[in-house]
């Protein structure tokens, strides 16, 4: 049967806005630091193929508050959580920006209802001399340049993602995100140390010119997972998912495809 387009699955505490699309197998998709205010053109691509689960986190969009989720380490407990409390298998959870940091999270933890995962533009941890894009003391047009290569077109999707949305969604969106990603910036110092625990098909997804997030992310990533598969797309900055919709679809879907034949 069809899934549900749009949900609130209690979870604990929180009622937590899932929009769902697609039939298939099921993939998880885990918003980064700007949150989401719809399904994305490559995300709605993906739903061509898969049950894709788009969840709003605790405290952003339409999803209510959870008491117990202060730090990434408890939104990853939350999340084991969501998929026991779903009863999903099998699922290939792929994670933006904060949420590749999430999905790192949940895959040291416990991996157990997982297929595969796709690290896209990935924050979590640390590579010592490589400095990051530091989004919290911009303005917001160095914010809209340091996420994205193509500008104009960053403005564009920008002012229709701002017509639609409701500002204080918006503003409760980046109060979350500094909850979580304020200090150490964009990383847990302690998680690099368990990424040998990540033993599940993995691909590394990088915007070339990633501003943000520079590509030494990627290859430090890719050196400390075995066996990942490291994919770096030109012309892309860190908003890849919305700057190259097609392709973050076709390299997800290509991905999965090889490690299920």
């Amino acid at each position: 049967m069809p899934a549900e387009p749009d949900q609130m699955i209690k979870v604990g505490d929180c009622d937590l806005h899932v929009r769902r699309q697609g039939q298939g197998a099921p993939l998880l998709y885990l918003h980064g630091t700007e949150g989401l205010t719809g399904i994305a053109p490559g995300l709605g691509a993906l739903a061509q193929t898969f049950d894709l689960i788009v969840p709003d986190h605790p405290g952003y969009g339409l999803s209510g508050d959870a008491a117990a989720v202060d730090t990434m380490s408890d939104l990853a407990m939350f999340y084991l959580d969501v998929l026991d409390r779903m009863g999903l298998q099998q699922v290939h959870l792929v994670g933006h920006s904060m949420g590749g940091w999430l999905a790192l999270e949940i895959a040291v933890r416990n991996s157990h209802r997982l297929a595969s995962l796709t690290l896209v533009d990935s924050a979590g941890i640390h590579v010592q001399g490589v400095d990051k894009g530091d989004l919290f003391i911009c303005t917001p047009e160095e914010g809209l340049a340091l996420l994205n290569h193509d500008l104009e077109a960053a403005r564009a999707r920008l002012q229709a993602s701002q017509a639609e949305a409701d500002p204080r969604l918006l503003y409760r969106n980046r109060v979350t995100t500094a909850k979580l990603c304020w200090h150490p910036r964009l990383f847990n110092p302690s998680l690099a140390r368990w990424l040998h625990r990540v033993q599940l098909p993995t691909m590394i997804l990088w915007g070339e010119n990633d501003q943000v997030l520079p590509p030494a992310y990627a290859t430090a990533l890719s050196g400390a997972i075995a066996g990942s598969r490291l994919v770096m797309l030109p012309e892309c900055g860190h908003m890849l998912p919305f700057e190259q919709p097609g392709r973050f679809a076709q390299e997800v879907s290509t991905f999965i495809r090889s490690i299920a034949a």
